[in-house]
């Protein structure tokens, strides 16, 4: 299955790392390209949480908490019309602060085969050091 990764060190704790993810309201205020945001579940957000977002570039996107372990972990699960895909974000101590590393894996359709070595490839990889950028000026800012 196709993948592209990234990934950056954070002057943060654990927990503020994990907090500019694990709440999309909370990305909502810092990402641009992330519109809005509509929590689908009731309760407080974990694992079978769901969520529409509407994303500059990708429109209106369900998805799924399909892990989530505080601090540690958070992984969707997403329907895009190229395949299925899971964004994975894990949390690990680094010295003084967080390593965030993000990997997307897709399970390609037809159309999802054709397209990632041509252009999605090179978009899901350029979103990954966006969001990373992002988090890490959010977190230290």
């Amino acid at each position: 299955m196709p993948s592209v990764s990234d990934e950056i060190s954070i002057n943060g704790t654990g927990e503020a790392v994990f907090a500019a993810l694990a709440d999309p309201e909370v990305q909502v205020g810092y990402d641009r390209d992330f519109r809005s945001v509509e929590k689908l579940t009731q309760g407080p957000i974990g694992k079978g949480t769901r969520f529409r977002g509407d994303f500059k570039g990708m429109g209106k996107v369900e998805y799924e908490y399909a892990e989530f372990e505080p601090i540690r972990l958070i992984e969707h699960a997403v329907k895009w019309p190229f395949g299925a895909v899971r964004h994975r974000f894990d949390f690990q101590p680094s010295g003084d602060g967080t390593r965030l590393a993000q990997a997307i894996t897709l399970r390609p359709n037809l159309l999802g085969r054709l397209l990632w070595p041509l252009l999605l490839r090179d978009l899901v990889g350029r979103r990954l050091r966006t969001v990373n950028r992002l988090v890490k000026a959010y977190v230290e800012g």
